[in-house]
């Protein structure tokens, strides 16, 4: 996602976020699993997707 298209790409998406992890690449799954743990559950559970 370039910069210039950011807000426009995220409009479309109703639960869409956008957010660059340091020390990650495009594995980042890989490269910092606990950061992304950590993300995902803070995301989950502010659109409730988890009780």
């Amino acid at each position: 996602m370039v910069p210039e298209n950011r807000e426009e790409i995220l409009s479309h998406f109703k639960f869409l976020e956008y957010i660059e992890m340091e020390d990650a690449g495009h594995n980042m799954h890989h490269d910092q699993p606990e950061k992304l743990e950590k993300l995902l559950n803070e995301f989950y559970l502010k659109h409730r997707f988890i009780i």
